[in-house]
């Protein structure tokens, strides 16, 4: 129906399908058809003709002319199309010379903007029979290369061009995509594997992605992986037209395992397998004999001479039947193979753990105590000379022995090097040497003959008594007990809480004076008293160092020779400047005077302790005390030179001058001397500063 208004326009009234009235519209907004299929409209793209039975009409009589089977897979051009009063979208397809086929249903084909239709599944190996042919890399048809005569390829794919022809999708023997060939260059092969040869070797499977076939039609296996590192037996072989040679494998049951290509295998010498690689550590007991031969009948290495040694793994056999053999070395000698089933392989030299109990006491500082072994580790220094108890051991690689050590209150505190210690029997620990004389200050201890069995005495009946002290234990509860003797006469052990150390032969500050005591006679028996040299001397002046006389520069070994002489090691300059020219940098190539650390050095040799200090405060406190410092000064003219401290009071100290007095002496305050220090690397390379504080032994 359609309706005139006033203005003379025409309006028509709209129906669809089922009837229902959508409005009016102006009958110039759309084109009149000539029948229900509506009215031409472009359309453009490809449709390829998958489905099987879908109708193709010559007109819209609704009768189809034919069907697609016809033209099952092919690629035809979309024209245009017609949207149907029902709602159905019709395409108008020709062929690639232009020829009209009809019109098809939208959905009823697979559509595409491609000329060459969609991909469309298809395997199987073809050989060349036409080389004229290109195979090209795109369907832009610009680049190619030519197809070979009897070359062989595997089709995984088809194209169907609207051009009518049917391209194939091409591979080489080792996968690797060629590109697209016309299917008239080749011919397919009827049998590409070919018939079974029969076989009988071993091989071992060495590709970690080798693919596994069910059978010749290659239908992929699920137990791919399980094969990597296996042995089977070769039963049978294809020769592919691939090139490829495809083995059949057995196991030990004579079970088919799958078909695998022969360059996923090494061949074997025989039932045990190819050699692969290992790296690891086993470590052995006294029934891990190990053998010469792969039945691991014939012994190499007794099990009695590896027992709770670790050794090294370098490779392994996956045999026939299921075991797995371990190669093993002692670093460069081959002990045998071993069943892998009776060692355990772990990645770290230090071997497996071995059961061992005891106890261990530290006597080393500046060792490791591993919480896991070469990482994290805390030092011997804040356990010295404690005792713990050893749950297990390992024996590594290396030939080192680690503990694993466990505090009295069952906490464990990791590994330690045997080294670094001595091993016990028992909870008291290990004996350690002790020397000095203590006194039974305190009552009611017991004095035992063994630790805790047979107790013969008590410090109250033995109290004040005097006794030497020859050894020491440091018990696994903490206490530290000693072996006492009067003369030659063992007394027995103590707790040292029960003891007073009876003084040490040695120096010491008495009122801010050095004194040495004298434990024999229990006594102080002299003082220190400084012994003044001068570099000037003619004694030593004149000597040459490294071609600079020592008058020179030889104020540092004359100030060292003063105090190592005034601890009652009497030294000149000259033979401290011997000393530290040979073993130091004093006056060496290169060196013109003394380093801080050729003070030290001669110090050290002459038993002469040192400490460098860190602060005025600190210098002040030992020249209190009556210690002896030396300190480097620069004074005027970029002069640097080294002289002795003594004494301090009211804020001034006695500064010794080896310069004969002439350059600076006398009494100083403490606070200019610091203030002259010299901050040269030379002079602080021992410590934080260029003062240094000698202490003696």
């Amino acid at each position: 129906m359609k309706i005139e208004d006033q203005n003379g326009r025409t309006y028509l009234s709209l129906y669809d399908a089922d009837g229902a009235w959508h409005g009016y519209i102006n009958a110039n907004s759309v084109s009149i058809a000539a029948g229900p299929q509506g009215g031409w409209l472009a359309d453009s793209g490809y449709a390829t003709l998958t489905q099987a039975g879908q109708p193709i009409y010559q007109g819209f009589d609704e009768q189809a002319a034919t069907t697609s089977d016809q033209y099952l897979g092919q690629t035809f051009k979309i024209t245009g199309a017609y949207h149907w009063f029902d709602g159905t979208v019709y395409v108008s397809l020709y062929d690639g010379t232009g020829k009209w086929v009809g019109y098809m249903a939208a959905g009823s084909f697979t559509q595409g903007t491609n000329a060459q239709g969609p991909f469309q599944a298809h395997t199987e190996w073809v050989s060349v029979a036409h080389p004229g042919y290109q195979i090209w890399k795109s369907f832009a048809f610009t680049h190619y290369t030519k197809a070979a005569a009897n070359q062989v390829v595997e089709v995984k794919g088809v194209y169907h061009h609207v051009n009518g022809s049917i391209y194939d999708s091409v591979y080489d023997a080792d996968g690797h995509w060629l590109g697209y060939v016309n299917a008239k260059a080749v011919t397919p092969i009827a049998d590409p594997i070919g018939q079974m040869k029969a076989a009988d070797r071993y091989v071992t499977v060495t590709d970690k992605n080798a693919q596994v076939f069910q059978d010749t039609q290659f239908t992929k296996s699920d137990s791919a992986d399980a094969l990597y590192q296996h042995t089977y037996h070769v039963v049978g072989e294809y020769q592919h037209v691939n090139g490829n040679t495809y083995l059949v494998l057995h196991d030990s049951q004579d079970q088919l395992v799958g078909i695998v290509s022969a360059k996923s295998v090494a061949k074997a010498n025989g039932p045990q397998g190819v050699w692969l690689g290992a790296s690891g550590y086993v470590t052995l007991n006294g029934e891990n004999t190990l053998s010469s031969d792969f039945d691991l009948s014939q012994v190499k290495t007794a099990g009695s001479t590896v027992a709770g040694n670790t050794y090294k793994v370098t490779g392994q056999y996956h045999t026939f039947d299921g075991r797995v053999l371990y190669s093993v070395y002692a670093n460069k000698q081959w002990l045998g193979y071993i069943d892998s089933r009776k060692v355990k392989l772990v990645a770290s030299q230090t071997g497996s753990w071995i059961s061992k109990t005891g106890y261990f006491t530290t006597t080393k500082k500046g060792e490791p105590i591993w919480r896991s072994f070469f990482g994290s580790s805390q030092s011997t220094s804040s356990h010295y000379q404690s005792t713990y108890q050893i749950k297990g051991q390992y024996h590594a690689y290396t030939g080192a022995t680690y503990y694993s050590l466990y505090a009295a209150n069952g906490g464990w505190l990791g590994y330690i090097n045997a080294n670094n210690g001595a091993f016990a029997s028992g909870p008291q620990g290990a004996w350690m040497a002790h020397s000095g004389k203590v006194t039974l200050s305190h009552t009611g201890y017991p004095i035992w003959k063994g630790f805790f069995t047979n107790q013969v005495n008590t410090t109250t009946k033995l109290h004040n008594k005097q006794y030497s002290a020859t050894g020491e234990y440091h018990h696994f509860n903490g206490s530290v007990y000693y072996s006492l003797y009067s003369g030659k006469t063992w007394i027995g052990y103590v707790n040292a809480a029960a003891t007073t150390p009876t003084k040490k032969s040695g120096w010491y500050s008495v009122n801010g004076v050095l004194k040495y005591y004298d434990q024999t006679k229990a006594k102080y028996t002299k003082n220190f008293s400084l012994v003044y040299y001068s570099q000037l001397d003619g004694r030593w002046a004149g000597k040459s160092y490294g071609g600079i006389n020592f008058g020179k520069t030889g104020c540092g070994q004359a100030s060292i020779a003063m105090i190592v002489s005034g601890f009652g090691h009497k030294i000149t300059p000259s033979q401290a400047a011997d000393y530290s020219h040979r073993y130091g940098t004093f006056d060496t190539p290169g060196e013109v005077g003394s380093a801080e650390s050729d003070l030290t050095k001669v110090a050290d040799h002459y038993g002469v302790k040192w400490q460098v200090m860190s602060s005025r405060s600190q210098l002040q406190s030992y020249l209190q005390k009556g210690y002896p410092a030396t300190v480097c000064l620069n004074l005027s003219g970029g002069v640097r030179h080294i002289v002795v401290l003594t004494g301090y009071s009211n804020g001034t100290t006695t500064v010794h001058d080896p310069w004969s007095g002439l350059l600076f002496s006398g009494r100083h305050s403490l606070s200019q001397v610091w203030s002259m220090l010299s901050w040269k690397s030379d002079n602080t390379n021992m410590g934080a500063s260029a003062a240094v504080v000698y202490i003696g032994k």
